[in-house]
């Protein structure tokens, strides 16, 4: 194991390389990929596992991002062929089995559905809908 000296100067000297291509200084500043090279970039990075850290950074930086409708269109058609399989949905429901939300949790879900937020505010149900709840 390098000695602690040798760390800081190795850390130093990290410092200096990334500060060194940043911003306008890096060769590839303004430049932008063609079609072709962004697919070939993909398909090579198609199935390389991530390192938690790098899948933590990925959430953060994608949360709160707004979906576009045809995202949002597949998004639902996949969870709708997924719910059909009943197989899939007996697993899921033996997964959440046993599984209760904190009281913060609670909280939260609570808030985000009162008043106007909620989907039923000033909507009332049928007569039929009622009895067949």
């Amino acid at each position: 194991m390098p000695a602690p000296k040798d760390l800081v100067r190795y850390a130093e000297y990290i410092r200096r390389l990334s500060e060194a291509k940043k911003g306008e200084r890096n060769p590839n500043y303004g430049k932008h990929l063609s079609e072709e090279t962004r697919r070939k970039i993909s398909e090579a990075n198609k199935g390389k596992p991530l390192s938690e850290e790098a899948r933590r950074r990925l959430l953060e930086a994608n949360k709160g991002r707004p979906l576009s409708e045809e995202h949002r269109r597949k998004i639902s058609n996949a969870m709708a062929s997924v719910m059909k399989n009943q197989d899939i949905r007996r697993k899921i429901s033996e997964a959440q089995k046993g599984k209760h939300h904190s009281e913060e949790t609670r909280r939260k879900i609570s808030e985000a559905v009162k008043g106007e937020k909620n989907p039923w505010y000033g909507k009332h149900q049928s007569e039929e809908h009622r009895r067949k709840v």
